[in-house]
């Protein structure tokens, strides 16, 4: 299991949506990832371990049952 999420991946374990993540990440209200400004685009970078800890959510399993 890879050590970071997609920006998809949290949105669906968080039921919101990616540009909800997105946004939040940009202006730092979300703790557990961030994102770099590069040109007119931004990298977006979670995670899981500190996703998983701020959230509650276990990631891993949650992904096992939606596969």
């Amino acid at each position: 299991m890879p050590n970071r999420l997609t920006v998809d991946e949290a949105a669906r374990l968080m039921g919101c949506s990616s540009e909800t993540v997105r946004l939040a990440l940009i202006k730092e209200i979300l703790p557990f990832g961030f994102a770099v400004k590069r040109k007119s685009k931004y990298t977006f970078v979670i995670f899981r371990k500190k996703f998983e800890e701020f959230t509650g959510i276990d990631s891993c399993k949650r992904k096992e049952k939606n596969d």
